[in-house]
């Protein structure tokens, strides 16, 4: 899949946004209000992993088909809810 598919912003009730942006060849991940960048990496079949280092450094997933409407970052799996919905 492209990598324009995965760009847009993503919502979830109890963390905020995720805002996914083409810059240049390669995504960037700003998380929540206070917009964490975080560069991604693709690890193929959908899957991207964050390139930061310590607790930030977590599993992206995207779904979708034709298009991609959820990202889930597995980190988040314990917390109350670890889905993304594209907006």
């Amino acid at each position: 899949m492209p990598l324009q598919a995965y760009a847009g912003t993503y919502r979830n009730s109890f963390y905020g946004p995720v805002e996914v942006v083409l810059e240049g060849t390669s995504l960037k991940a700003y998380l929540g209000a206070r917009r964490i960048a975080a560069p991604l990496t693709s690890c193929g079949d959908n899957l991207f992993r964050t390139t930061l280092d310590g607790p930030l450094n977590w599993p992206l997933s995207f779904e979708g088909t034709p298009a991609i409407t959820k990202l889930s970052i597995e980190g988040m799996k314990d917390a109350v809810e670890e889905s993304f919905l594209k907006q």
